[in-house]
């Protein structure tokens, strides 16, 4: 377990290496990666992220954040999948159960949260049908804490920590029994590269897809991937 935690590591900092060596260029792309989305995954993201101050966690907010979530790709309906949100009341009572926390976190600055009270957040918050929870759990609390959270996701955040740059493919990418792992060191890399380049990533925040600080981490890892991928006869897979 040790050879292969390392190596994650190793892989992941080769590429964060790289992509701040060329953050001017990335941070131009970020702007554009909505047009690949759009629809519902733009409308309730934008919808969730505005009600924080309108109505914190009230009804509306917790029904955006629940729509976001098939939205981007968490709930299949008709498939015998695990790739499913728990029932809405379920969903409620999971973001009950860490209220207090969350409240706690609020209103901090990304360089005042210990550690712990953000991965103790992701790990305990269930809200997938799955065993799996870095992915939904992150996903809906970056609709509460967006300047805290960066949504996860296996396509490209995950394909961004653990293959080398020109080597992303199409791949499903799984955890391997290592997913606490991946949440941790994903965790701690996100807050140092966050609050390293804070000023230059702060002038690219936008109403669109840039919504806030650790969306636009999120969107630099997704336009690296984009960019770096294993090519196929001269083409991007």
């Amino acid at each position: 377990m040790a050879k292969k935690l390392d190596n994650i590591k190793k892989i992941f900092s080769e590429n964060l290496l790289d992509l701040e060596n060329n953050l001017p260029m990335y941070l131009e792309k970020t702007v554009e990666v909505s047009d690949d989305f759009g629809g519902p995954s733009i409308y309730f993201h934008q919808e969730a992220i505005r009600e924080i101050d309108i109505d914190f966690l009230g009804k509306r907010h917790l029904d955006m954040i629940y729509a976001v979530l098939p939205a981007w790709g968490m709930h299949r309906m008709g498939e015998d999948t695990k790739t499913k949100v728990i029932n809405f009341e379920d969903f409620i009572a999971q973001i009950e159960k860490i209220r207090t926390k969350i409240e706690k976190l609020r209103d901090k600055h990304i360089s005042e949260v210990i550690f712990d009270d953000l991965f103790h957040l992701v790990t305990q918050l269930r809200v997938s049908i799955s065993d799996a929870f870095l992915v939904s759990s992150s996903k809906v609390l970056h609709h509460i804490l967006p300047n805290l959270i960066c949504p996860i996701d296996r396509q490209y955040s995950i394909r961004f920590m653990s293959q080398k740059k020109g080597l992303f493919d199409k791949s499903t990418i799984d955890f391997g029994g290592y997913e606490i792992y991946y949440a941790e060191i994903f965790l701690k890399e996100m807050i140092s590269f966050i609050i390293k380049h804070e000023s230059l990533l702060g002038k690219y925040i936008n109403k669109e897809f840039n919504t806030s600080i650790t969306k636009i981490f999120d969107n630099l890892l997704i336009v690296y991937v984009k960019n770096n991928r294993k090519k196929i006869n001269g083409k991007n897979q």
